[in-house]
């Protein structure tokens, strides 16, 4: 990633729970509800954010 277009963002004690719900779902087993998600945000991507 290169540093000049990277995001720092900071997480607090209210979004813990809910970032500790999305990283079980990403890093889980169960491959459906990870693709779901995948699916489901596609269309918000912005493909010009992408350091590829």
């Amino acid at each position: 990633m290169d540093p000049r277009h990277r995001t720092l963002r900071r997480v607090t004690m209210g979004d813990a729970a809910r970032a500790e719900e999305i990283f079980d779902l990403l890093m889980g087993n169960e491959v459906a509800p990870r693709k779901d998600f995948i699916v489901a945000g596609a269309s918000e991507l912005d493909r010009e954010r992408i350091d590829a």
